[in-house]
């Protein structure tokens, strides 16, 4: 009788390790939605800044494939234009991502993204693609980390410059089950960026 608790105990033990070994090997989540502000300052010999807000929805269709869904309203101040440019634009794409390590996953992704502009020029829109890749870490239970390198082929309202390339770093900090903190940074051809906001897991 004795051996028969002792064999449970020991089997419990072992399922509760288990237990504990795959939650925390579980990478980093794929299906949640953030609402951010941002604020931008253009890059040395492009003379704008602006303030905005955005949310971007992302859904894990399967196990290694994520869609993802985007909207970000900007008002840029630009220099020698004596109103505000307003700038809404549209994302909508899918990616992939590779569990490299435990806690490390390589993504990749590729987006439509589109931006009507109003207001201080002739109104227009520009559509174009947006190619990114990089890393999301788990550094602990609570913090993420991430990187990405991106490629924009979009114009902007200051010149018509393309080919774009955007370097960013971010981290998400859980506050709870659902909801964590987003904060991140980008520096591109055109201009740095800072962004805050919450982010609903589901």
């Amino acid at each position: 009788m004795k051996k028969t608790r002792l064999a449970a105990v020991a089997t419990g033990v072992v399922l509760a390790a288990a237990t504990q070994l795959a939650a925390a090997a579980k990478g980093p989540d794929y299906t949640y939605a953030d609402a951010r502000y941002l604020y931008t300052d253009g890059t040395s010999g492009n003379d704008f800044t602006g303030n905005g807000a955005g949310v971007d929805i992302s859904f894990g269709a399967t196990k290694m494939i994520f869609l993802k869904f985007g909207y970000q309203h900007d008002q840029f101040d630009v220099g020698g234009i004596t109103s505000d440019i307003d700038a809404d634009t549209f994302l909508i794409g899918g990616g992939a991502h590779f569990a490299v390590m435990k806690k490390l996953d390589l993504v990749g992704s590729a987006s439509y993204i589109d931006t009507e502009y109003t207001n201080g020029i002739p109104s227009r829109g520009d559509d174009g693609y947006l190619v990114s890749v990089g890393g999301r870490s788990l550094v602990t239970k609570s913090l993420e980390l991430n990187a990405f390198v991106s490629f924009d082929s979009r114009r902007n309202p200051v010149n018509t410059d393309n080919h774009n390339t955007i370097y960013s770093i971010g981290g998400v900090y859980k506050l709870t089950r659902e909801f964590s903190m987003v904060a991140g940074i980008s520096h591109g051809d055109l201009a740095d960026q800072y962004g805050i906001g919450v982010r609903l897991g589901f």
